[in-house]
């Protein structure tokens, strides 16, 4: 993607954990400076569990990170204009 397009952008960024390859990279996190990154990931089995470190640096770039196993399923919708994420306690981020 990267070697594609120099102005690569994202406002939502949603990844897995990966179980046979490295996890989502941080240069590519800042080169498409997403606002909210959300990560899905489970209880069981314990190898689809992200990382606390992982998740941590992930914070670290300045976007908001949403687990699913920590905030349960999210439904992303999208509109001219705008979109928001939201699960069963509310909108968790809105633009």
């Amino acid at each position: 993607l990267a070697g594609r397009d120099d102005d690569l952008r994202a406002e939502v960024l949603v990844v897995s954990v990966p179980d046979r390859s490295p996890p989502l990279d941080l240069g590519f996190v800042k080169m498409v400076q997403p606002r909210v990154i959300v990560v899905q990931d489970a209880e069981f089995p314990i190898t689809e569990q992200a990382p606390a470190q992982w998740l941590a640096r992930l914070r670290a770039s300045g976007a908001q990170v949403i687990s699913i196993r920590q905030t349960g399923g999210v439904r992303l919708s999208i509109w001219p204009g705008g979109w928001q994420l939201k699960n069963s306690g509310g909108i968790l981020f809105r633009r």
